[in-house]
């Protein structure tokens, strides 16, 4: 006579593989904002995309408007005065990201040096909040402004989803590799982030 009948051993082994599956599911977490970026329509304009995007996205998300999304040379011209193939600075993305959100007296927003810590990401994606982040080259040569739109995280990995205006497409990135550069011989330099709708 066996020990245990093979029908209690196929139980007892279901029942393991539940328990395995759900511990694993309670540790993975994931959000993504959106999915994709329109492709910035000059080689310098990768700020202008994201502010595009950024602006319309958060006025949207706290108070639905009927307009359109600003255009990246509405975008431009108002921060630029013109339509210029130019890089923007920190100030004149803020500029640029609250006039994409349609100068609503609701959208604040400000600019801070250096990388955030991947809890301040996730809580800003909670809270529906995109991050627009500078990746600046090591001898400050150039850069180029990318859209933070979600995370994931589990048991020994942090992701960042971001999205390029490059191409428009939506990568994911382990955090720490975001952090010390989106690419070889890049930091993040800056980043502009949303106050409390309000």
């Amino acid at each position: 006579m066996e020990k245990y009948p093979k029908r209690i051993l196929i139980s007892l082994i279901l029942l393991c593989s539940i328990v395995i599956c759900s511990s694993v599911s309670v540790f993975a977490a994931s959000k993504t904002l959106f999915s994709s970026l329109q492709v910035q329509e000059k080689t310098n304009w990768c700020w202008a995309s994201v502010a595009r995007q950024n602006g319309y996205w958060w006025a949207n998300y706290n108070e639905p408007i009927t307009s359109y999304p600003r255009t990246q040379t509405d975008i431009v011209i108002h921060v630029k005065g013109g339509i210029v193939n130019q890089g923007a600075n920190g100030s004149e993305q803020v500029d640029a990201n609250k006039y994409g959100a349609y100068d609503h007296s609701k959208a604040n927003l400000t600019a801070g040096t250096g990388s955030l810590s991947y809890s301040t990401i996730k809580a800003y994606i909670e809270q529906g909040k995109p991050l627009a982040v500078t990746q600046v080259y090591n001898d400050l040569s150039s850069a180029h402004n990318i859209l933070v739109t979600g995370y994931s995280d589990g048991t020994g990995y942090q992701n960042v989803v971001y999205c390029d205006p490059f191409d428009g497409n939506k990568y994911t990135m382990s955090y720490t590799t975001f952090c010390n550069g989106w690419m070889p011989n890049y930091f993040w330099g800056y980043s502009v982030y949303w106050w409390n709708w309000s």
